[in-house]
């Protein structure tokens, strides 16, 4: 039994590079595994706790060729996170603009939010965003920008950064 014992310490002990390689990537496991930052719940009168804190233009964003229309549709995503860094859902009023390469205004959508039908209708479950589609966007588009407003009742206007999105025609 202690031969068998001492084989294994001279094992590790003869390949250095294995043990130095097994540490490194325990360590980067380790260091990946870091939670978001947590806010906690918002301290405001608003319908419940964990409403939006923030909200952004999601990377999934993208042209598509809609089938017998002319020009292209382009769906927005967008997405709410609450002060826990979470993807959530908003009961306010929020306002969806396209622009195109060179500033011009394609398109403003106003959405409610209040409204549970529509409010259900409009968020994918998968992705955790609302989605919003822009049709007849002019065919020679190669980008456009996105933005978004949303303005919770009782609470101040949050605006998303400018988001582009290509089209990878």
């Amino acid at each position: 039994m202690k031969s068998a014992n001492k084989s294994r310490w001279a094992l590790h002990t003869k390949n250095p590079l294995r043990a130095a390689v097994i540490i490194t990537v325990a360590l980067c496991c380790i260091g990946c595994s870091t939670s978001p930052k947590q806010k906690g719940p918002n301290n405001s009168d608003t319908y419940w706790m964990y409403s939006p804190d923030s909200l952004s233009i999601h990377p999934l964003s993208r042209f598509t060729q809609p089938k017998g229309k002319t020009g292209w549709r382009v769906v927005v995503h967008v997405e709410f996170k609450d002060g826990d860094d979470f993807a959530c859902r908003g009961t306010g009023a929020l306002d969806v603009s396209i622009y195109a390469k060179n500033g011009r205004l394609l398109a403003t959508k106003p959405i409610s939010l209040a409204n549970s039908a529509g409010n259900y209708k409009l968020f994918d479950p998968v992705t955790r965003t609302y989605q919003i589609v822009f049709d007849g966007i002019p065919e020679e588009s190669e980008l456009v920008n996105v933005q978004a407003t949303y303005t919770e009742p009782g609470s101040k206007l949050m605006r998303s950064n400018k988001h582009t999105v290509k089209n990878y025609k």
